[in-house]
């Protein structure tokens, strides 16, 4: 473990370039070789997702149409986009390297790029996901009617969505490099930096009651370092943890299932030998 730990804090860590032995791990599951299934996989969660957020979409502009002028003040929109952008890209990256597979062709700098792409959105959406049901269901929530919160548009986007993303988290092989912590601290304070903005342009002085520019700057301040910075290092530790102990799992039922394969084809070998004899 502490070999392991120690190997994440090098600078080459911080690269989202894989290695030749990590390139396969984003097309595949950590619990099958199979890039056939692993592609209808990719393909049914990236229509779901897809059809929620533009059912949404949809919602809001039949319903709610004042709302929707305000959806890009709120977390809970630029993680829906991202869970969005993540999955389309990781599908991406199956479809390519499938042709790529198919053809014989040597992979190039595109291919390189959206599979280091799809690993970006890969560390943020893991974070970000568990982020906003946190914020919203702890410190949101309880200024919601209970028939808001009953929403079927409100759960799936703050518990179902989440749930989702540590079910794909769990089924992918994609890795989790511990000092891409990083990126988490980009997209968060991205977010808080734009709410800054917000206020600066007159759109709104105050998204969340927490976070208000106007009133509380200094109280701004330390929620947006808080949620920017110690929250996704937590996250993101129990993520990488998570991950070990998924190889971990995964390495042992492969074991199981040699072992296995071994012993039943061994008394076959034996048959067929004393029937030639």
């Amino acid at each position: 473990m502490l070999h392991t730990l120690s190997k994440e804090f090098t600078c080459k860590s911080f690269s989202l370039r894989s290695t030749k032995d990590e390139k396969d791990l984003f097309t595949k599951s950590q619990w099958s070789d199979s890039t056939r299934w692993f592609l209808v996989y990719r393909l049914s969660i990236w229509l779901y997702q897809l059809s929620w957020s533009v059912g949404y979409i949809i919602y809001l502009q039949i319903h709610y149409p004042d709302r929707l002028n305000r959806i890009h003040r709120y977390f809970t929109s630029w993680a829906d986009v991202m869970t969005v952008l993540y999955y389309s890209a990781a599908l991406g990256i199956c479809v390519v390297s499938a042709h790529y597979r198919k053809t014989n062709q040597i992979e190039n700098k595109p291919l390189r790029c959206l599979r280091s792409l799809t690993w970006f959105l890969h560390t943020v959406v893991i974070n970000s996901s568990v982020i906003v049901m946190l914020i919203f269901w702890i410190f949101v929530s309880a200024k919601f009617k209970e028939e808001k919160l009953r929403n079927v548009f409100n759960i799936h986007r703050h518990a179902v969505n989440s749930v989702l993303v540590f079910v794909d988290f769990c089924v992918v092989a994609t890795p989790v490099r511990l000092m891409h912590v990083v990126y988490g601290y980009i997209y968060g304070l991205t977010y808080a930096f734009a709410t800054v903005l917000m206020y600066w342009l007159g759109d709104t002085p105050t998204v969340y009651k927490f976070l208000n520019w106007e009133d509380h700057p200094g109280k701004a301040v330390v929620v947006s370092l808080i949620v920017g910075i110690v929250v996704p290092t937590v996250l993101h530790f129990c993520f990488f943890m998570l991950h070990l102990v998924k190889m971990r799992v995964a390495e042992h039922c492969t074991k199981c299932t040699s072992a296995k394969d071994h012993v039943v084809s061994t008394p076959r070998e034996e048959n067929s030998k004393e029937t030639l004899v």
